[in-house]
């Protein structure tokens, strides 16, 4: 249980990490995108 919980942590910080990433790519792909 405590080693799917740690993982489980781990994949949740992973995904945040991600969705900051793009989440600061696309809008400035959207800009370009409508200029």
């Amino acid at each position: 249980m405590t080693a799917l919980s740690f993982s489980v942590r781990c994949l949740l910080m992973l995904a945040c990490i991600l969705l900051a990433v793009a989440s600061d790519e696309i809008p400035d792909r959207l800009w370009i995108g409508k200029k």
